[in-house]
């Protein structure tokens, strides 16, 4: 399930979703990187992403039910929709957005702290 943004961030992919819940994974085989959130101690299930675009940014999510059966196969055991993998995409998709809208708040709280102390001068700091 692909779940695209309107908008670039000024936060890079990676700490948006380390942020999420996701650990990333690197395959050197295929050399590529994604990030997983497994749901439960084992290795699988587990919720993997990977980042399709940066800017806008668009993430692709599916559900590995197992790992692939035979070896020498990348086939495995995946759900690419559904209840689930609709749910944790929306989840996602809201815990990014609240992420960045909570970085601009906190930077545009610093930015009129200051402002503020700019107008104050530097003795008010002492004595305020």
């Amino acid at each position: 399930m692909n779940i695209p943004f309107k908008k670039t961030f000024t936060t890079n992919s990676e700490v948006l979703l380390r942020r999420a819940g996701y650990a990333r994974q690197e395959d050197k085989r295929m050399q590529k990187i994604s990030y997983f959130r497994s749901l439960t101690t084992q290795h699988f299930p587990k919720f993997h992403i990977y980042v399709e675009n940066e800017a806008p940014l668009e993430l692709s999510l599916h559900l590995d039910q197992k790992p692939h059966s035979y070896d020498g196969q990348r086939a495995h055991v995946g759900e690419y929709d559904g209840n689930t993998v609709r749910a944790e995409a929306l989840r996602v998709y809201n815990l990014i957005l609240g992420q960045e809208s909570e970085v601009r708040s906190q930077e545009s709280e610093k930015k009129e702290k200051e402002e503020s102390d700019e107008k104050e001068g530097w003795l008010s700091r002492w004595f305020s």
